[in-house]
This record gives C-alpha cells, sequence and structure tokens, in this order.
C-alpha cells in the first residue's frame, strides 16, 4: 500500500507539472500581440483651398484613402499596408496638385503641402456640351481631367451623372472614378460638341479584403476547461 501510495503522489506531481508548463504556454497564447496593420503612421495633408478633395495614392496608383480637406487633414496609414507614393488633391474649378510623399513609420508624422490654381472662366455665352457619367458604385468620386491631366470638374455619380462642359473651354480627354475600397479606374472621353452629350460607363473593382486570422480565445477557453477539469480530479483523488 504504501508504494501505490508514493506512485499516486508521484503521478500527482508529474501531473501538477504539466499542468504548470500548459498553463504558461496558454498565458503566452493569449497573451496580446500587435495584429498586422494595427501600428499606424500619420499623413498630415494642407491644402490652400477649404473642401478640396485629398487622396492618397498607393505604390499601384491605386486610392487608398480620401477626404475632403478643411486647412489641414491627417490620414491614418497602418505601416504594413501597401506602401502610400502619393498625395493628390483636387476641387472643381480649380487645377489639381499633386506631392509625393514617403511612408511614415509607426508614429511618425509626414506631411505634405498641395496648392490649387483657379481656372480662368471662359467666355461668358459660350456654347456647352455634356459628358454623361455612369458608374456601376453609388456615390463614387467622379473627375473630368484635361490631356495634361488637370481636373476640370468633379462630383459624385449617383446613378447617371451629367457634366455641363464648355466648347471653348480646355478639352476634356478623360473621366476618372474612385471610391473607398475599390480601385481607381480611367476612361477616355470625346470632348461632346455644342449641345451635344458624350456617354462614359465606368466600372470599378473591389479591392481584395484582408484575410480573417483565426484568434486563439477558442484554443484558449478549451486549454482552460481542460485545466480546471483536471484539477478537479487530482483534488479529488
Amino acid at each position: 500500500m504504501a508504494l501505490v501510495k508514493v506512485e499516486v503522489m508521484f503521478l500527482k506531481k508529474i501531473l501538477y507539472m504539466i499542468l504548470m508548463v500548459f498553463a504558461v504556454l496558454l498565458l503566452a497564447a493569449v497573451s496580446p500581440v500587435a495584429a498586422a496593420g494595427e501600428n499606424s503612421g500619420y499623413i498630415e495633408v494642407s491644402c490652400n483651398v477649404d473642401g478640396a478633395w485629398v487622396e492618397l495614392i498607393d505604390v499601384n496608383g491605386n486610392v487608398a484613402d480620401s477626404a475632403y480637406c478643411y486647412g489641414r487633414l491627417t490620414f491614418d496609414v497602418p505601416v504594413t499596408g501597401t506602401p502610400i507614393t502619393q498625395v493628390r488633391a483636387s476641387k472643381s474649378g480649380y487645377y489639381g496638385d499633386s506631392s509625393s510623399v514617403s511612408m511614415p513609420a509607426a508614429g511618425e508624422y509626414v506631411s505634405a503641402s498641395l496648392t490649387l490654381v483657379s481656372i480662368p472662366p471662359t467666355s461668358v455665352g459660350g456654347d456647352v456640351g455634356y459628358i454623361q457619367v455612369s458608374c456601376n458604385v453609388d456615390g463614387a468620386f467622379v473627375e473630368l481631367l484635361s490631356a495634361s491631366g488637370s481636373v476640370l470638374d468633379s462630383g459624385y455619380c449617383y446613378g447617371p451623372t451629367t457634366f455641363t462642359v464648355y466648347t471653348t473651354g480646355t478639352p476634356v480627354t478623360d473621366v476618372r472614378a474612385s471610391a473607398s475600397g475599390f480601385y481607381e479606374q480611367t476612361s477616355p472621353v470625346t470632348m461632346p460638341g455644342a449641345g451635344q452629350t458624350s456617354y462614359v460607363s465606368i466600372t470599378l473593382s473591389m479591392l481584395p479584403g484582408p484575410i480573417p486570422t483565426q484568434s486563439p480565445m477558442g484554443f484558449a477557453l478549451f486549454g482552460l476547461l481542460g485545466l480546471v477539469a483536471v484539477a478537479a480530479v487530482l483534488r479529488r483523488n
């Protein structure tokens, strides 16, 4: 009987040691770690025109983020995301402006300054034509571009949206559409004559979403329940 008691005590010690090691592993598994994309840097943009539409452009030429700027605007940029290389601003009645920008490190601020220049008005009473734009994404931001890339007009597209253009003004050559969560798309357009309408249809493709990661909490909960069960059996014995 004495030998049996010694063996039981020895087994209890072994089980307690296993429980302690398992508990340490569980704590390591559920300890908070920085998730991918959690650390952020900041891009601070200033613009001379209130209400300008500002876009962050990534290394692939896609719109990573966008917002209206009133004096100064700060974007939160995940350091693990696609690198931002350019900042662009536009507003109806102004020539657009862009600036290269470096990707900030975690907690770092990077600044960029943009200056929009007013487009000279065309002669009063000039003939007008129309450009009608349709897009598969409601609320997409649409811009009319000149051959040099300047923004001649812009607005949001909800169903077919019609822009009025002066035939004596700077010719419109392209239409650009962008929306958060979608790849930017540019399509050519024919400059309409007086009283004519040119039609453009743009289809935006959705950006791939982040791959979900499995939380360790399910495994941790299962392990803790196992620990409680084993401890209860040992105490009973």
